[in-house]
């Protein structure tokens, strides 16, 4: 090889060498904030515990601050059969809305992937499939559920269920299996909803999915954990 040829080559090798430090350089900065990957996955980690533990937290501080509120209004209306009426039609329209625990007869449906081993086991997925948790909520409503839950999440007006990799997304939770659905309402008309000749149990096991429907006399049901925030949304005007 020739002496012009190797400075030509060596040339290259440089300006390449160059490139490679400036996009590593780049990618430093721009995602990683001048941290190799094993420290940014830790700093992660960290920022995620003390994000929950602060959640955990606030959610204790809300219970207490709710009990002390309830307590006072308690107290007042005690002396006052007005404020007593207020106070049970306040209750009532936060057990509509999810913002209440509660409890009542009904049905807990409990949904969990294929036997491991199984042939059904390697192409059926329930999380992959997540439409089939929203179509046995959907069932368990039309039937007249007054209240449902699924991993202890309370679905209310705003809660979504879609899927999140290998999780699916509920109230921006993230639920595995096996999916836990309790239903409170009348437990005979909710177990008929969904046991008819083709109905979602019968679906579901088709496919070999592992489903139990129970009835109980009593079911407790969480009220929904989070704060909404109404940004564009509010009463219409007289």
């Amino acid at each position: 090889m020739k002496i012009r040829d190797q400075i030509i080559i060596g040339i290259i090798c440089v300006i390449l060498g160059v490139f490679a430090a400036i996009q590593f350089k780049t990618v430093q900065d721009n995602y990683l904030e001048g941290l190799i990957p094993s420290q940014r996955s830790t700093q992660l980690v960290n920022e995620l515990t003390k994000l929950r533990a602060d959640k955990t937290m606030l959610s204790e501080e809300l219970s207490n601050l709710e009990t002390q509120l309830n307590d006072i209004t308690e107290s007042v209306a005690s002396d006052n059969a007005l404020v007593k009426g207020m106070q049970d039609q306040l209750e009532r329209y936060k057990m509509i809305a999810g913002f209440t625990d509660i409890q009542g007869q009904g049905v807990i449906v409990t949904v969990d992937n294929p036997v491991p081993g199984s042939a059904s086991s390697l192409d059926s997925d329930i999380v992959s499939e997540f439409h089939y948790i929203l179509m046995l909520a959907n069932e368990l409503n039309a039937a007249g559920a007054e209240a449902i839950s699924i991993n202890e999440q309370r679905l209310i007006s705003t809660s979504e269920i879609r899927s999140a990799g290998d999780a699916i997304s509920i109230n921006r939770t993230q639920c595995y299996p096996p999916f836990v659905i309790k239903a409170i309402g009348n437990r005979d008309v909710l177990e008929n909803a969904l046991n008819p000749r083709f109905g979602m149990i019968t679906i579901l096991r088709s496919r070999d999915f592992q489903v139990e429907i129970t009835r109980f006399d009593t079911i407790n049901i969480p009220k929904y954990n989070d704060i909404i925030n109404w940004q564009y949304a509010r009463p219409k005007e007289q």
